[in-house]
């Protein structure tokens, strides 16, 4: 179950009707809709920076190739009813930084289950993850190659922000609880805006790009 996200481009706008007459809220939104945050996300993710641009904003080829490097802010927000989850996957092409802000369960006790795993390839010269075109962005059942390197627990409050590309591997477990049990959580995301070329250009382009640290993530 979910509100926002997609590819339209205006879940900041849904939320923001979501959170009317919440102040607290509407500033937070703010907060995270400011080239102050996405400054401090990139940076703390050894990532270069990007400059914050509204939804929908149309970005050009020429732009893309002097580097101004665009990104806009997408918002979820999530419940994962009891015995659900999702599996293996890398999300998709236009998703620069995944971050997860964790609001704990609706019965609103504290748990160290049904939170998020995050994986890295350990094939050789990671060829599992290279092996898959973008049409394979999609979730996958089989785990081979992958190892576990940080789960993060859903603790109310509990962040983590990470790098998204073709080595971001995570999931979240299924886990059985009571019936009408929910966990939530506030997903943020830096997106790259709609482009006026096709995304297979554009996916192809940063596809050339050097990472030389395929697993960036931060938590807290």
């Amino acid at each position: 179950l979910s509100l926002g996200g997609g590819g339209s481009g205006d879940s900041l706008q849904k939320m923001r009707k979501l959170f009317s007459g919440k102040e607290s809220l509407q500033l937070l939104l703010d907060e995270l809709n400011s080239q102050k945050f996405c400054d401090y996300i990139f940076s703390n993710l050894n990532m270069k920076r990007h400059i914050l641009v509204q939804p929908n904003q149309k970005y050009r080829l020429r732009d893309f190739i002097f580097r101004k490097r665009p990104c806009y802010l997408n918002l979820r927000l999530t419940a994962y009813p009891t015995n659900s989850g999702v599996a293996y996957h890398r999300d998709n092409p236009r998703k620069l930084v995944g971050m997860l802000l964790y609001l704990g369960f609706s019965d609103y006790k504290v748990r160290n289950i049904a939170g998020t795993q995050f994986y890295s390839d350990v094939s050789p010269n990671q060829s599992f993850s290279k092996s898959f075109s973008r049409h394979d962005w999609d979730h996958i059942v089989a785990p081979e190659s992958l190892t576990l390197v940080h789960d993060q627990h859903p603790i109310p409050n509990n962040f983590v922000a990470f790098e998204c590309n073709r080595f971001s591997w995570h999931r979240v477990k299924k886990v059985e609880l009571d019936k009408n049990i929910c966990r939530y959580n506030f997903q943020i995301n830096f997106q790259i805006p709609k482009f006026t070329i096709p995304l297979k250009i554009v996916y192809r382009l940063i596809c050339l790009l050097p990472i030389s640290c395929p697993e960036r993530f931060m938590y807290g």
